[in-house]
């Protein structure tokens, strides 16, 4: 990767695809050249360089140069569709390559935390600077803010909140502006838009031209119609979720918790006597039977696994989506992901469902997840109930040879409503426990069999994990013992 740094080469930071060439302009980016001979070039300012160069290698690496040249012989056409189609897709392709880049590196790793905190530096001292200029120079030229300029500045600031780089109570101050221009309704729009923009993959050119073609082509969003719950609290985070294929992390994690699974309703192992071969070699009574000697078992023996006749579990789980929820939203749909293909994979089924300001069931536990829910927070809690209700109804909750368990996830921030604790009543009268989960404090007055309190939420999948592995080693040596 060849990079050149001197005043005026770029806008301030661009890449030939082609030549692999960055031009980063040093005047804009770093200091005047008396400052860069000097030494005395500002800490951040440096790091904003490092972010804008990284942001261009991320184009190196993720922007494909075939999507390129389709977009720029687009941008050459006649139909006036199709040039607008270019502008759109070159535009989105800045969020959707840099989160690419950025999911390469754990956002806890010492590497990730640079990369990001260099991106983040260079969006709030390089990009933000520039579009403030061109609210400034439009008020004092006597023009409004376009909708067109605000579009821009959303894709280019607001789509970088979906991963990290961008922190959206940074952007506090243009999200006024923007909601002048466009109104409620058309700023939640690209909103969704980029949340899906994200995840596709390098070189795709359709699903990205479908995206900005149902895009265009959306009407607008009526105005919501709030829920009859508790509401939606002060600085509600924005909807987000986006569903997206399983990494590999998650994939291994739903193997290992079916394995678990497994491994608890191995009953014991029967060995029998097999006087051919096709069993497992016994070296001892080879060598007695060679000998002359009276043989105390057999040259070959089979190893049979016995499993207890116990069924798979069915779990119902309801997850708190209200907007105190937001810090967790990211844990959510991998969460939900694992304990499902975990335990479909086994035999068993989790029904799940959502509570905030209303009720959504999300699976009945029927058929795969073959995507990460994206769940997204804000709102209420007034339906709990009406969620565990939706859950429960879904699996066989009768039936005592098979565990059972119904989990509440939530941030403890809610109350029990009548139709709730009605079902865990009856739950309890059935053996079925109900559980809340509750992530950093204690709940308030709630209704369970058991609470248990995490500070990180990803701690719900070891409990759930080792609650049904315990249930099903506690009927497999009941069964042994009969």
């Amino acid at each position: 990767m060849w990079a050149l740094i001197g005043p005026g080469l770029a806008d301030p930071a661009h890449i030939e695809l082609t030549s692999r060439t960055i031009y980063l302009d040093a005047d804009a980016l770093l200091g005047t050249r008396a400052q860069l001979l000097a030494g005395t070039l500002e800490r951040r300012r440096v790091l904003a360089c490092l972010g804008a160069a990284l942001h261009e290698v991320m184009h190196a690496k993720h922007t494909k140069p075939w999507v390129a040249e389709h977009d720029q012989s687009l941008g050459e056409s006649q139909d006036p569709v199709e040039r607008q189609l270019a502008l759109d897709r070159t535009l989105l392709e800045e969020p959707r390559m840099e989160a690419h880049g950025c999911r390469e590196f754990p956002p806890d790793s010492a590497r990730g935390r640079f990369v990001r905190t260099a991106l983040s530096a260079a969006v709030a001292d390089v990009i933000v600077p520039v579009f403030a200029g061109q609210v400034a120079y439009a008020a004092l030229a006597g023009r409004p803010v376009t909708r067109d300029m605000c579009g821009r500045a959303m894709t280019y600031l607001q789509a970088r909140t979906h991963y990290g780089v961008v922190d959206p109570a940074a952007l506090s101050m243009l999200d006024v502006v923007w909601r002048q221009v466009l109104g409620t309704a058309d700023v939640r729009a690209p909103d969704a838009l980029h949340a899906r923009v994200i995840w596709i993959a390098d070189g795709e050119i359709e699903p990205l031209a479908d995206v900005v073609a149902r895009a265009a082509t959306a009407p607008r969003a009526p105005k919501a119609q709030r829920g009859v719950g508790t509401g939606a609290p002060g600085g509600r985070i924005p909807d987000r979720g986006v569903d997206r294929p399983p990494f590999a992390d998650e994939v291994r994690a739903a193997r290992r918790y079916a394995q678990r699974l497994a491994q608890a309703i191995t009953a014991g192992t029967r060995e029998t006597d097999k006087r051919t071969p096709g069993g497992r070699f016994d070296g001892r009574a080879h060598a007695q039977h060679a000998a002359g000697r009276p043989a105390s078992t057999h040259p070959w023996r089979v190893a049979r696994n016995v499993r207890a006749p116990i069924e798979a579990p069915h779990i119902a789980l309801i997850i708190d989506t209200s907007g105190s929820m937001g810090a967790f939203e990211f844990a959510l749909g991998p969460i939900a992901w694992i304990l499902h293909e975990g335990l479909r994979a086994f035999g068993g089924r989790l029904a799940i469902a959502l509570f905030g300001d209303g009720a959504e069931l999300l699976s009945d536990g029927a058929t795969r997840l073959r995507e990460v829910p994206g769940i997204r927070t804000g709102g209420g809690t007034a339906f709990a109930g009406d969620a565990l209700e939706l859950a429960t109804d879904r699996l066989e909750m009768t039936n005592p040879r098979r565990p059972r368990f119904a989990y509440c996830l939530s941030d403890g921030g809610w109350y029990d409503t009548q139709s709730g604790v009605e079902r865990i009543r009856e739950l309890r009268v059935r053996g079925v426990p109900a559980i809340h989960i509750s992530i950093g404090a204690e709940p308030l007055s709630v209704d369970a069999d058991r609470i248990v309190v995490i500070d990180d939420p990803a701690d719900a999948l070891d409990r759930i994990a080792d609650d049904t592995v315990a249930a099903l080693r506690a009927t497999a040596g009941r069964q042994r013992g009969g």
